[in-house]
């Protein structure tokens, strides 16, 4: 009987600790091995313990047991389910990247802001579009002075055709925005990573993603997502695992991060600015298979 106990416990145990340190990212291994190991670890569990309840006589162990076999499910499904958010949001990017786009596109280019006289007018564009949602100006000056690559600007003929906004931020005001207790006005220098850091970014959150309502039928969205994204992978100093939060200001940029393969992590009415938080989560290994399966510049 105590031999039956120990292999049921232990191999409980043995889930229990996987799924944990699974989440954690202790275990550095690719997606499919990781759901393979997942799902023998969790079969393996589970058939051990079900074989070991009715080879134990005490009926009230056999009730521990089957409880501690019940919790491990539950645990097993839930991670699975984190899984299944975070292969998500790799394959709807790349499956919206990879989209097939029109002649013109070639006219299009994509830079950085390089000085305060670009960034005022990036600004000016995000002022007409927000209005009083916008961040005031001296305050993103300041973000743009500690992080430099911060916005990707898509031109054409010297016109300014949109552009993305995306900050490295510190981990705790990654995790104020997810809870919704962050707003992002409030957001200061000291919440973005500088720029002079040589530590691998792993938190970053999206302020914009805009297209000037004129180029939005030449998927011009595409385009400023695929040229930015590759300067952002070669610029950014991108650590392992990427963390992306957003918040969605309006019905059309809920559509986008949705497309692109972003969660919602939080209703709107559970936030302190009453927009819905969206969130995704991507390894720096799918992130260059991406931008290597696309033809960017």
């Amino acid at each position: 009987m105590v031999k039956w106990i120990t292999q049921c416990v232990l191999h409980s145990l043995i889930i229990l600790v996987y799924s944990i340190a699974k989440s954690l990212n202790l275990f550095i291994v690719g997606k499919q091995s990781l759901k393979l190991i997942t799902f023998v670890f969790g079969a393996f569990a589970l058939i051990a313990a079900f074989f070991s309840v009715f080879a134990i006589p005490d009926i009230w162990i056999r009730k521990a047991i089957f409880i501690t076999t019940i919790v491990c499910a539950v645990i097993a499904v839930f991670f699975f389910i984190k899984f299944r958010k975070y292969n998500h949001g790799a394959t709807a990017l790349k499956n919206a990247l990879s989209r097939s786009l029109p002649p013109q596109s070639s006219d299009f280019t994509i830079r950085t802001v390089n000085t305060e006289a670009q960034l005022r007018e990036i600004w000016e564009i995000s002022q007409e579009i927000y209005g009083e949602d916008n961040v005031p100006f001296p305050t993103v000056l300041t973000w743009w002075r500690t992080y430099q690559n911060g916005i990707y600007v898509l031109v054409k003929e010297n016109t300014v055709v949109g552009y993305l906004s995306i900050w490295p931020i510190k981990q705790q005001t990654f995790k104020d925005v997810c809870r919704g207790i962050r707003r992002e006005k409030e957001m200061t220098m000291q919440s973005i990573v500088s720029g002079a850091s040589a530590k691998p970014r792993t938190f970053w959150y999206i302020t914009n993603i805009v297209i000037i309502r004129k180029f939005r039928k030449e998927k011009a969205i595409i385009v400023l997502l695929r040229e930015a994204i590759g300067k952002w992978l070669h610029e950014a100093n991108l650590d392992a695992q990427i963390r992306i939060c957003a918040v969605a200001y309006s019905e059309d940029g809920k559509a986008v991060l949705q497309r692109f393969g972003f969660y919602k992590e939080r209703d709107a009415k559970d936030t302190i600015e009453d927009r819905p938080i969206y969130t995704c989560t991507i390894t720096l290994q799918d992130l260059t298979k991406i931008v290597g399966s696309i033809d960017v510049k």
